[in-house]
């Protein structure tokens, strides 16, 4: 497998125009086929390279990797899958998370134009998601003339983080012109994803999520009891109180407020973006470490704006790790140590050498060492899609509804209960906010289990001591290992958390991955 060279890669891309094919070219599938890897002693039959963007400018073009089926029992399943970010590179999810597959022919696709190896226009290629939509089902057409076999493969799109976004929107796309283009679109599954507005999603959940984590974290009680009384000052108390009800009430749980604007601001400063629009560094309280701090934090900040709750949470934990040696905090899973390595710079530097892009037709340019500039993420993409510089609906309000009501298509929401930059309290508050198939919510909380721990699971930090969810050398002899995690299905949508997982559950139990994948993604259709 690829990962065995490079089981530390990841990375994302920067606009720039280029030519990468004619639009008169008359193009084939031999033209893309990747013959070998710089590094890889096996490669599974791949083709990748450049597919332009029919109906749009010059210069606008997605890259693609595909692979072949690995098991040939599985060759009738084509599974898409795309990272999020927005505006990262989906070979982040080749090279760190999933690799070829045994479970059908695995296509990778750098989406938005601009991002990852896929090529741009303009700088700023995109500020929508129709436009993206537009692009990608366009993008799509052109590729199935390009390998008209897999037009009749079972399609299971997949994807986590902002690719909660953009699947929905991708397979209403699909269903609404399925007279000009028969796909057989199967099923989609969505991790860890960006479902509703970030209110829902952070602000409002981020307490009970540290609350549930409390020792994982190492937050003493009173900045607990900080936070919890914060909850009540913004009304964020009721809200969760009525999503955390099997079934639901019978009536829209509504989302108060607009904390932070529905913005990400604790990102813009990591960016050191305008001060003038954020308030001067020397006005932000960046730092709190007291009750009071924090307080003010949240709710007075001149950075933040009010009930700013989870850019709070992470200034703290931030402070906690500076001031404390055994603690050491991470947004994507809490459960990372300080002996994690971060697999960023080392994928960047593999996927801007010469001879990898040369294997993955990446066309060459006459600039420094004759390499495109790949990144793992475009961060203009970033701020212009993501609020309030870009407004989209939620797929929750209607989209993901109608997919499953009206299209029957299999909806799969999968979570690692360890991730704190998209928590799965607030994937489950949105669930039990959204009407399908006649009903609001999930009627009974999940509680199914699924599969079992072993020994060699996500590292553990010395600072937890709480009740613990890994298995041990006497559960082993015993046989009593604890569950990976609990499901639920009804009406057409299945949700799977994971309990050792943070925001990358295939790199974090690639195992149970393999097998949800295999039994429930797959298996079920």
């Amino acid at each position: 497998m690829i990962l065995a060279i490079v089981l530390a890669l990841v990375a994302f891309a920067y606009a720039v125009p280029s030519p990468v094919v004619s639009r008169n070219a008359s193009l084939n599938a031999s033209q893309f086929e990747v013959k070998s890897l710089p590094g890889a002693n096996f490669l599974s039959p791949s083709w990748a390279g450049l597919i332009l963007v029919f109906g749009t400018a010059d210069g606008n073009s997605l890259f693609f990797w595909l692979f072949e089926a690995e098991n040939r029992a599985y060759d009738d399943n084509l599974v898409i899958w795309l990272n999020g970010g927005p505006g990262c590179s989906s070979l982040i999810g080749f090279f760190l998370e999933n690799g070829p597959t045994k479970l059908g022919h695995a296509l990778y696709v750098d989406q938005p134009v601009g991002s990852g190896f896929s090529t741009a226009s303009q700088p700023n290629p995109v500020n929508n998601n129709e436009r993206i939509t537009s692009d990608f089902y366009s993008w799509l057409k052109a590729f199935y003339q390009v390998f008209p076999h897999l037009l009749e493969k079972k399609m299971h799109l997949m994807g986590e983080s902002y690719a909660g976004v953009y699947l929905p929107y991708f397979a209403s796309r699909i269903m609404e012109n399925h007279d000009s283009l028969a796909v057989n679109l199967t099923s989609i599954s969505i991790g860890n994803g960006i479902l509703d507005n970030n209110t829902a999603m952070t602000d409002v959940t981020v307490g009970s999520f540290m609350k549930l984590n409390a020792e994982r974290l190492g937050m003493p009680q009173n900045i607990l009891d900080t936070f919890s009384a914060a909850d009540r000052t913004c009304g964020f108390d009721s809200v969760l109180e009525q999503g955390s009800k099997y079934p639901p009430p019978q009536a829209p749980i509504n989302i108060l407020g607009n904390p932070e604007h529905l913005n990400f601001k604790r990102q813009a400063h990591g960016n050191k973006l305008s001060a003038r629009r954020f308030g001067p560094e020397a006005e932000c309280d960046l730092k709190p470490n007291t009750s009071a701090a924090v307080t003010s934090s949240i709710l007075n900040s001149t950075c933040y704006g009010s009930c700013a709750t989870f850019s709070t949470a992470g200034d703290y934990l931030d402070t906690l790790s500076e001031s404390r040696g055994d603690i050491w905090f991470n947004f994507y899973n809490i459960n990372y140590n300080c002996t994690a390595i971060d697999p960023t710079a080392k994928l960047t530097t593999y996927l801007n050498r010469a001879d990898v892009q040369k294997a993955l037709n990446v066309p060459q340019y006459s600039r420094r060492n004759g390499t495109y500039p790949f990144q793992s993420c475009n961060h203009k993409l970033i701020q212009s899609l993501t609020p309030p510089y870009s407004q989209s609906e939620p797929p929750a309000y209607s989209v993901l509804p109608t997919l499953i009501s009206k299209h029957k298509i299999p909806v799969h929401i999968y979570h690692g209960a360890l991730d704190m930059l998209v928590n799965h309290v607030g994937a489950e508050l949105v669930l039990q906010n959204m009407t399908w198939n006649g009903q609001q919510g999930f009627q009974q909380r999940p509680n199914k289990p699924f599969g079992t721990m072993t020994t060699t699971t996500t590292q553990i930090s010395p600072r937890w001591r709480g009740e613990r969810k890994w298995a041990t050398a006497a559960d082993e002899k015993n046989n009593t290992r604890p569950a990976a995690g609990v499901w639920t299905e009804e009406r057409g949508l299945l949700y799977h958390l994971f309990h050792e997982a943070g925001h990358g559950v295939p790199m974090d139990q690639p195992e149970h991955m393999f097998n949800y994948v295999r039994d429930v993604v797959v298996g079920r259709t």
